[in-house]
């Protein structure tokens, strides 16, 4: 089959496609038995890295760019490769879609506490799930590293060509605006998705809030159904396409939902799914997660036809690591969360200040990325915490000091102590705490590495946290 893989591409050669050979699209993975196809990238042409592909020994060579001439017999130019590709791989990695269910979801903040709740009631459903998102690529026997929250579809393809052939498997997946933006999926259709909520973040590389919108809501073209967020989605009667609706506020949504009641220890949820009402206890208690929750068994109910919603229990659900993870050291409060945005933080904060006597938090900005959102970022922590300090998150290519200013411009710091030393300043939050503080460090969550000038080095909020036991 892989031999006739020529008559999709629509070239005329004699190369034949071997087992052995990999596909590329990148030339830094290049070996002696990979095709290489080159791509539009986000600053420039694959086709300028033909030359050092061929150097490290690519057989083969496919590109779109007609800008591009080259007469060896081993490069070809496809003007509609992009719309080829995924049909190519499909038939390469001998992929049948029919046994794949892929569930998008979207949103500025709860893409992973949202996937990663749809991907643990699918396993207590006994159905075979796998998350693939920021936090790795999880299934019920394996856990691996992910390069980025949404994975290239040659990467997609590699992981999806090791699950068991002839089996039904649900793909929760993780679909970041710059995948969207990039077609880094290249139309990969997905059975259902979800937009969370759209706030400002990425501007850096997205240049603009409406760039922005516009990438989150390219995920609805190649979902079957999608479940959209209508309170904190504005633009959402732009859809031009059916869509089910999520709301805490308005009943007449097809998912509707109330909370009840919620303390630290859990809460009780009142959910509305297409007229039917459900009773649902939980363990989860920050209002911000509790929609994510609802998102996820608002998609299993639109995925599985057979599922009821009074059926599952919803009692054991974990958090991902470093999303609202909560401690008790020594009987001092401490939670570690990923949020590095002005709205994740804000929602964050709004809600632990409420449940404990005062609120130290710890956080930094990151170097080489959106300026605008840190003093924002500074505001929000003074704003609702009683002692706020100020600290690393990868510096990439910037000075602390440069980061610092940034953050402090326009704003009353008389409550900011700045501490370069990411461990440093968590010790010193630590050691402030009294019965009943909080210590909230945010920003690299689940993060393991420090990146400064070009290298990663090894670092982690949880050592630094389980060292004081």
């Amino acid at each position: 089959m892989k031999n006739n893989l020529n008559e999709i591409l629509g070239i005329k050669t004699s190369f034949k496609i071997k087992e052995d050979n990999n596909i590329q699209i990148s030339s830094r993975s290049i070996n002696n038995k990979s095709i290489f196809f080159a791509f539009q990238g986000v600053n420039s042409h694959a086709s300028e890295y033909i030359n050092d592909a061929l150097n490290k020994g690519a057989e083969l060579v496919i590109h779109d760019d007609k800008k591009y001439q080259s007469d060896k017999e081993n490069i070809f130019y496809i003007q509609d490769l992009r719309k080829r590709f995924l049909k190519f791989l499909i038939i390469f990695y001998g992929i049948n879609l029919k046994n794949f269910s892929f569930i998008g979801i979207t949103g500025t903040n709860g893409k992973t506490t949202t996937s990663y709740f749809l991907y643990q009631m699918l396993l207590s459903l006994k159905k075979n799930a796998h998350y693939i998102g920021t936090i790795g690529y999880f299934s019920k026997n394996k856990i691996q590293d992910a390069g980025t929250t949404t994975p290239s579809i040659v990467d997609l393809m590699n992981y999806l060509k090791g699950l068991k052939p002839n089996e039904k498997h649900y793909i929760v997946m993780e679909v970041s605006s710059h995948a969207l933006d990039q077609d880094r999926l290249f139309g990969l259709e997905f059975d259902t998705g979800a937009i969370l909520n759209i706030k400002s973040d990425h501007l850096d590389y997205h240049q603009s809030i409406t760039n922005y919108v516009n990438a989150k809501f390219k995920l609805a073209r190649f979902c079957k159904s999608i479940i959209v967020n209508i309170d904190s989605n504005k633009n959402y009667k732009n859809l031009k396409l059916k869509y089910l609706s999520l709301s805490n506020s308005k009943k007449t949504a097809d998912y509707f939902y109330k909370i009840n009641h919620h303390k630290i220890e859990g809460s009780k949820i009142t959910l509305t799914a297409l007229k039917k009402k459900y009773s649902l206890d939980t363990n989860i208690f920050l209002d911000f997660n509790i929609e994510n929750f609802v998102f996820a068994i608002s998609l299993l109910h639109a995925i599985l036809e057979e599922f009821n919603i009074g059926d599952i229990n919803v009692k054991n659900l974990i958090m991902p690591k470093g999303r609202s993870d909560y401690f008790l050291v020594n009987k001092k409060n401490i939670i570690i969360d990923y949020a590095h945005n002005p709205d994740a933080m804000e929602n964050l904060l709004k809600e632990v200040n409420k449940k404990f006597d005062k609120l130290i938090v710890v956080f930094g900005c990151g170097g080489d990325r959106d300026k605008l959102k840190r003093p924002e970022m500074l505001n929000i922590a003074c704003s609702y915490s009683d002692n706020v300090i100020f600290t690393s998150d990868n510096l990439r290519n910037e000075t602390f000091k440069s980061i610092k200013n940034d953050a402090s411009r326009g704003n009353e710091i008389s409550n900011v102590r700045f501490i370069k030393d990411r461990s440093l300043a968590i010790k010193c939050g630590y050691q402030d705490l009294m019965d009943n503080d909080c210590l909230l460090i945010l920003g690299k969550g689940h993060e393991t590495t420090q990146e400064i000038k070009g290298r990663k080095i090894f670092y982690s909020d949880y050592e630094v946290v389980n060292a004081f036991n």
